[in-house]
């Protein structure tokens, strides 16, 4: 006995257990899934502190309307011992165009039980469907070999991994609040369309045979007579590239994002030289009166901003809050008079803040500051250890530094990051920095806190925080920047840029997803530190639209010592100025725009602006490729490369000729309107 709901776009269909095993577009009419129960839940009884529960083995009662089925799920087990369970589970999955939508309540009649989590939708992804998946950590990853990727998670001794092993990331940590399965010309969606934006864990997990599943995850905490009700779950089994589902999630984005706007000095940036001025360990490296020649070096490379870590008398992440001025320095004189030199010869300076962390050897935090950190479930504060070293061993072996965090709904610390912005505003600086806040905050636990216990939708209060903090910088220096560390949709529309995590260049980076559905958004590349492999690296940021985060030998250094790179970044920024337009002004499309390239090798990105067209190519595996481009309704204007070695054979027919690590723009100009 089946079930099904269906119309002109897709199918979905369950059978009497109500276990899902068919869901695909007509057009293609690939089927994702297998056979597989749709939901699991975590409870927490009084011996045991996470107990799986799933379908227990009675059918389902299941009842097809128009538009949608009714799924009562009449009892529930315990998955190992079997034991029956007073917990009720009710689903409706509802269909619209090119999407389901499946609801969800639970009632926990349980004695004595609180649900914890709740699996679901939880889809069992038939493999041979799959070209790759996709999630949006770090702004977008892409796995082909996904099973290998999430064996990177076997917790070795820690966990049941021969039951489960999965890779789980969380939204905000994740940029948006959807994951994919790709199948190259179609895929399969999978979105929580959340306007509370609370915690929501996305999952790829191997089941006990070593099977794929897709899953995401909600933390109810529903107690023994409580009910909980969730409608926000979109499955899209949708026909087209990738950027259809990126489009689908912007689509809905739209009911709440709001695109700040940015100061022209941050828009028409390349990037930032990042330096730590004196290290964890105490070493002064960059003193007040060497800014200008940071900046010489920068400058060298087409770099007109620095970004200055550890400039403060306890030094990079050490004493937090405490940003004392180093008086043996000069003080605020000197670190302001320097300033003041490099603005005067064009550049801009950006002053880094920790967002929420607290030195737990601080007098804020010996003083009182521990109520306001963030508590665990045990009530303990979150701890945070640090290991930085010099030229020693004992600071990375055993460890200098431990921190908690602010919880974001103190208001006594948004008062105190409201003072950071004031030490900004009084060296006026051109932009103020927060590190770490782009980032999911750890739900607290801190019933004093006046939140829920635990706060799941902590990130509200994250919002509230940024919002009030670009109040208050732009009501008094409406040009002063404002930027955050870590890329996710609902902190990103509260600052003027945002510097990454993780590397954009590794063979799993996908931050085109994330840009594609969010162009507005300012953002940096990351890790390159050393002068290998600059050619290719570079490119990839221009072909990502990022801008530059230059970190030499992690910050300690400057791009003087890295002449590859330093070359290299210097061509590269002329370029990007000579088409500054397109960058600054277009569009963002990445491969998105309709196009004939026979050479599927050769990496693709492109802008829009107005009736014109930019289309960059690079290739970086081969001494040398070609391919040959066709844009339909546009004919092309000039092209350019950055070392001026690309070349178009045969302008008619548009073969391009690119030796190994060329990147070239083609500038199109629309025909026939």
């Amino acid at each position: 006995m089946n079930y099904c709901i269906e119309n002109q776009y897709i199918c979905f269909r369950v059978d009497e257990h109500g276990r899902p095993y068919e869901l695909y577009n007509k057009k293609h009419g690939v089927n994702y899934i297998r056979p597989y129960n749709f939901w699991r839940l975590i409870i927490q009884d009084k011996e045991c502190l996470e107990v799986e529960v799933i379908p227990g083995d009675s059918p389902a009662i299941i009842s097809e309307k128009d538009n949608h089925l009714l799924i009562r799920y009449p009892d529930a087990k315990e998955r190992f011992s079997g034991k029956l369970l007073d917990i009720e589970i009710n689903i409706a999955v509802y269909i619209d165009k090119d999407q389901i939508n499946p609801q969800i309540k639970i009632s926990n009649k349980q004695p004595g039980a609180v649900v914890k989590e709740l699996h679901f939708p939880l889809l069992a992804i038939d493999e041979t469907t799959l070209e790759g998946v996709v999630t949006t950590y770090t702004g977008g990853q892409y796995f082909k070999d996904v099973k290998s990727k999430i064996m990177q998670a076997h917790t070795q001794f820690k966990g049941i991994d021969q039951y489960y092993i999965r890779d789980v990331n969380s939204y905000p940590a994740n940029a948006m609040n959807c994951m994919l399965a790709d199948h190259g010309d179609e895929g399969l969606y999978l979105g929580c369309h959340d306007n509370d934006f609370e915690l929501t864990s996305h999952i790829l997990e191997l089941d006990d045979k070593r099977d794929f599943n897709m899953v995401m995850a909600r933390f109810p905490y529903l107690k023994t007579g409580e009910i909980y009700s969730f409608d926000k779950f979109i499955l899209s089994p949708y026909s087209g590239k990738w950027h259809v589902a990126a489009e689908k999630y912007r689509s809905w984005a739209d009911s709440w994002y709001h695109a700040p706007e940015l100061p022209e000095t941050i828009k028409e940036s390349n990037g930032w030289q990042r330096i730590i001025m004196r290290t964890q360990y105490g070493r002064v490296l960059f003193p007040y009166d060497s800014l200008g020649k940071a900046f010489d070096d920068a400058q060298s490379a087409g770099i007109d901003s620095l970004f200055l870590f550890g400039w403060h008398s306890h030094g990079m992440d050490n004493g937090y809050p405490d940003y004392s001025f180093d008086e043996p320095q000069g003080g605020i004189n000197a670190l302001k008079k320097s300033i003041k030199e490099v603005q005067a010869r064009g550049g801009k300076i950006i002053l880094y803040f920790n967002g929420q962390l607290i030195d737990r050897r601080s007098d804020y935090f010996l003083n009182g500051g521990e109520v306001v950190s963030t508590k665990l479930t045990n009530g303990e504060s979150e701890l945070h250890c640090y290991s930085f070293p010099g030229p020693g061993i004992t600071a990375a072996k055993f460890g200098n530094r431990t921190f908690t965090t602010a919880c974001p709904s103190s208001e006594e610390w948004l008062d105190i990051l409201k003072s950071f912005i004031d030490t900004a505003i009084e060296l006026e600086v051109d932009s103020v920095f927060f590190d770490q806040i782009g980032n999911l905050s750890y739900p607290c636990c801190d019933p004093n806190h006046g939140h829920p216990v635990p706060y799941i939708g902590i990130n509200d209060a994250r919002m509230h925080q940024l919002k009030e903090l670009r109040s208050y910088l732009k009501a008094r220096r409406p040009a002063m920047g404002l930027g955050i560390e870590w890329l996710a949709d609902v902190t990103a529309q509260h600052v003027d840029f945002v510097h990454i995590w993780g590397n954009i260049a590794d063979s799993i980076a996908f931050q085109e997803f994330y840009h594609y559905a969010f162009p507005e958004t300012i953002f940096s590349n990351r890790e390159i530190r050393t002068d290998e492999d600059i050619e290719r690296r570079v490119n990839v940021m221009l072909l990502k639209g990022c801008v530059s985060d230059v970190e030499i030998y992690r910050c300690q250094s400057t791009i003087a010592e890295t002449p590859n790179y330093q070359k290299y970044l210097s061509k590269t920024n002329i370029f990007r100025d000579k088409y500054k337009d397109f960058f600054v002004n277009g569009k963002f499309l990445a491969d998105s725009r309709k196009y004939d390239l026979d050479n599927q090798e050769l990496s693709i990105a492109s802008w829009s602006k107005d009736n014109m067209l930019a289309i960059m190519l690079s290739q970086s595996h081969l001494e040398k490729s070609s391919g040959k481009l066709s844009i339909p309704g546009y004919s092309l204007v000039e092209y350019d490369s950055i070392s001026g070695d690309a070349k178009i054979n045969d302008e008619k027919s548009l073969r391009v000729e690119l030796p190994r690590h060329s990147l070239v723009i083609l500038i199109f100009k629309r025909v026939n309107g």
